[in-house]
């Protein structure tokens, strides 16, 4: 698997969120967007399980993949895909490193100075400001339980890696439980977050790659 297609669809991961007729209101929204950007932008680390189902576009395909996401401020992330072809992708906050074990390859590339808040990761991770970087629109899905979750379309003002942003956020807990990214070549991921837990003591150990000393290293920096 390519590097950039890995890199891409990663951008696109991690983010969704309130129904129309509840949040109509700009100053619901706000109150709302406080409560959600408070409780993230206070918590130091992050970790949740999902399951990502991908359309490529190119291909005309769709995958589903599950595993586990690790965060920890300030800009370390891991993404690790268990199943059904592991690989692992971790950012130091300047490098970008993505391992498939199958392979031995390890690729790494450069990490510009905030380019996680340019992504949906930086949304859910409190690396964005919201109304200064996204358009907002309160939204409705279907099957979505309007007393229990809030719904929220982004559209990035500028510089983002992806066209537009969906997310579900559970009204009471504010946990992010379902998001759905379309990036600027047609892909869709929808994310599924289980298990989501904030304030977890993660250490910086946990964004390093292993690998073995047989490993090819391609490093693009």
């Amino acid at each position: 698997m390519r590097f950039t297609s890995i890199r891409s669809t990663t951008s696109g991961i991690a983010l969704l969120l309130v129904t129309a007729t509840t949040l109509a209101g700009g100053d619901a929204l706000d109150l709302f967007l406080d409560r959600f950007e408070k409780r993230y932008e206070e918590a130091p680390d992050l970790r949740a399980r999902f399951v990502q189902q991908s359309y490529i576009a190119s291909l005309d395909r769709e995958e589903t993949s599950r595993g586990r996401l690790l965060y920890l401020r300030p800009g370390r992330f891991r993404w690790e895909i268990e199943s059904p072809e592991p690989h692992v992708l971790a950012t130091d906050g300047k490098a970008l490193r993505m391992f498939e074990p199958n392979r031995r390859v390890l690729q790494i590339a450069p990490l510009g100075s905030g380019a996680l808040s340019q992504t949906a990761l930086g949304f859910l991770f409190g690396e964005a400001d919201l109304r200064k970087t996204f358009e907002l629109e309160p939204i409705e899905g279907p099957g979505t339980e309007p007393s229990t979750r809030i719904g929220l379309r982004l559209r990035a003002r500028e510089g983002a890696s992806f066209q537009q942003l969906e997310v579900w956020i559970d009204r009471e807990t504010l946990d992010v439980r379902e998001l759905t990214i379309l990036d600027l070549l047609g892909n869709r991921t929808r994310l599924f977050l289980e298990q989501l837990e904030l304030n977890v003591g993660l250490e910086e150990e946990a964004f390093t790659i292993r690998v073995p000393d047989d490993t090819e290293v391609i490093d693009l920096r």
